[in-house]
């Protein structure tokens, strides 16, 4: 469909079926820190983040073409209405490389809250940890091997001076002037 430009354009929509409310809808996600790949296995923390309990699902290694390496079971999770988190540790039996990736639901089998959180890269930073890497000269960032979400202390030079102050990951960066809230 195309626009043109400078004219309005006006689009009638008619509601075919009623869709499922957010809040009744699960949600599986896999976070920053949880792949953990060894020689022969990769191990996947996989939260349930909806308001309604997920069905039993599987979590699949795609290697850089997108093509399923290998596969494993997630049990069904109950959601975290007391609050608390809802986990399952599930471990696919597979070496990984570089560029491969973790996918939750490798089917859509489940209609979830959001899709986006359902994978991560392996090897691939966070892009948090993208944007500091290049707001912070140096080799800083070489040395890290694993960041904390909730705080990380770096070296902001002002001049001459060095000094040391507190980034909090999860609200608000604020390096050299410039701002950025990753939320």
């Amino acid at each position: 469909m195309e626009f043109a430009p400078k004219k309005s354009t006006i689009i009638e929509m008619e509601l075919l079926e009623k869709g499922v409310s957010y809040y009744k809808r699960p949600d599986l996600a896999i976070g920053e820190d949880d792949v953990k790949v060894t020689a022969k296995q990769v191990e996947v923390t996989v939260h349930s983040l909806g308001s309604v309990d997920a069905p039993a699902t599987f979590v699949a290694l795609l290697d850089t073409k997108g093509k399923e390496v290998a596969r494993a079971k997630v049990p069904a999770l109950a959601a975290p209405n007391d609050l608390y988190p809802k986990t399952a540790r599930v471990i696919i039996r597979a070496a990984a490389k570089k560029g491969y990736k973790v996918v939750v639901d490798p089917d859509d089998q489940l209609f979830e809250i959001t899709r986006i959180n359902n994978d991560r890269m392996i090897g691939q930073l966070s892009s948090v940890i993208q944007w500091l890497r290049g707001a912070v000269p140096g080799a800083f960032f070489e040395n890290i091997g694993r960041i904390s979400a909730v705080q990380l202390y770096l070296s902001v030079k002002r001049g001459y001076n060095e000094r040391w102050r507190p980034v909090w990951i999860r609200h608000r960066i604020k390096i050299r002037g410039t701002e950025k809230w990753f939320v």
